[in-house]
């Protein structure tokens, strides 16, 4: 968390409405239509690829060699190795693929091909031409039925109808999740749009800075730098900090006022949620939590501008007017 203000620059904070901000979250709970859906990306997750017993048939994925010829004389222009084609899917010409019906791997077949008269190559629009193809490889995919099997199987359950329970429980709670995230993103702008902020120039300026740096970094990472950015979109960089401005500003005000919430209502985190915090930090880098206070001896004091602000938004979210 960084510092949002020198004391010399102190902010002015004015909030408005926290209590009873009313919000609302549409959108249908999981039901049996999004279990079965869960159930069938299983099914295709664990299905095989086989050889088939017999011929090819449509569904099949083929691997095929070919050449053609027209009036005895070889299109050098068409010929294709190891071409992959999942038949019935209708990549190539109805002529060409009903004949694959039935092949066999190793299997070499002839069909005449009628060219449509609006075929991208003009040397064979309304042509007719003879093909020589060969079927290298063939495989079907196999997909398991939805039965007590594949319930303990793939999904580690005793039964389907258990199976089915599970998902069912574990869509919930994600969407219970996606529901709250979406509702105290809507407490929070309403809190902050209620609010009025006297932010000095020099806190502005400093966010901004910051937020260009993390732009660029983000660029970077895709890489990009600013003046490829710059040349992508046509903006002049006083366009484009001008558009961070913005960003900067209403991120700034955020945080401003998540803080003012959390010390207006004497919000302070435990100091176990603080130890919990210095302990995560420290196992992502791998080392002990005494070692991370001493690279970091700042790091006490923003975890708990951090869960502060969560406090706050905690709060705002009990004293809401939540609507279905």
């Amino acid at each position: 968390m960084k510092e949002t203000q020198s004391a010399e620059n102190h902010p002015s904070i004015q909030l408005g409405q926290l209590e009873g901000l009313m919000v609302s979250c549409p959108g249908k709970r999981p039901g049996q239509e999004e279990v079965a859906s869960m159930l069938r990306k299983m099914q295709q997750n664990a299905a095989k690829k086989v050889p088939p017993d017999g011929g090819a048939r449509d569904g099949d994925d083929l691997i095929v060699d070919f050449t053609a010829e027209k009036d005895g004389v070889p299109l050098r222009d068409v010929v294709g190795e190891e071409v992959p084609l999942h038949l019935g899917d209708g990549a190539f010409l109805p002529a060409f693929e009903e004949p694959l019906h039935g092949m066999c791997v190793g299997e070499t077949r002839t069909m005449e091909v009628l060219f449509p008269a609006h075929y991208p190559m003009k040397s064979l629009a309304g042509q007719r031409a003879v093909f020589h193809v060969t079927l290298r490889e063939c495989t079907r995919t196999v997909v398991p039925p939805l039965d007590d099997d594949f319930a303990r199987e793939i999904g580690g359950m005793e039964s389907l109808e258990t199976l089915k329970a599970a998902i069912g429980e574990e869509l919930n709670r994600l969407f219970d999740i996606k529901r709250k995230n979406l509702l105290r993103s809507q407490l929070i702008r309403q809190a902050v749009d209620n609010a009025s902020a006297e932010i000095s120039p020099v806190d502005i300026e400093a966010e901004i800075e910051l937020t260009l740096q993390t732009f660029t970094e983000k660029l970077e990472a895709e890489g990009m730098t600013l003046d490829d950015y710059m040349d992508k979109t046509g903006l002049q960089y006083d366009a484009v900090r001008e558009d961070l401005r913005r960003e900067a500003v209403d991120s700034l005000k955020t945080t401003l006022v998540l803080q003012e919430i959390a010390r207006q209502k004497h919000l302070v985190p435990s100091s176990k949620a603080v130890e919990k915090g210095l302990a995560d930090l420290a196992n992502a880098i791998q080392c002990s939590v005494g070692e991370f206070r001493e690279r970091y001896p700042m790091a006490v004091s923003e975890i708990e501008d951090s869960l502060r602000m969560e406090l706050a938004i905690d709060y705002l979210y009990r004293s809401a007017d939540i609507r279905e």
